[in-house]
């Protein structure tokens, strides 16, 4: 596990398996930003997108291939971890379309617990 380069972020974010459960949206002009506040990591075949919104609260994100889906729980959890020791993530939230079963089984296998919804999403959140 590893901090992603833009083309190992966008590789993954992009795959067209990937594309409409990671954004919402068909492979396209979409370009991965990389900047304060904002961190990729790179596991085996799943990048996550963490941004910070304040202090220790940071938001998830996570992309898997196909191939990588069966290790999704654990290189998650081993991210989050990770990512909470690095960069001193105290909590971690999520927003998942209610429509994205794989996101919302993630959420949950990884110990996110359901805060609200909100129209078509589901916004999870766990101290880490």
């Amino acid at each position: 596990m590893r901090e992603a380069t833009p083309s190992e972020a966008y590789a993954i974010a992009m795959h067209p398996d990937v594309a409409p459960l990671f954004l919402g949206r068909e492979v396209g002009a979409w370009k991965p930003r990389f900047g304060d506040g904002l961190f990729w990591l790179l596991g085996d075949g799943i990048v996550w997108f963490f941004h910070r919104h304040h202090g220790d609260w940071w938001e998830i994100h996570v992309g898997a291939l196909p191939s990588a889906r069966g290790t999704t729980k654990a290189q998650s959890e081993a991210a989050i971890r990770w990512f909470a020791d690095q960069k001193g993530c105290k909590y971690l939230t999520g927003c998942v379309r209610d429509t994205n079963e794989p996101g919302l089984r993630i959420a949950r296998a990884v110990g996110m617990k359901e805060l609200f919804r909100f129209p078509g999403h589901v916004t999870f959140g766990m101290e880490t």
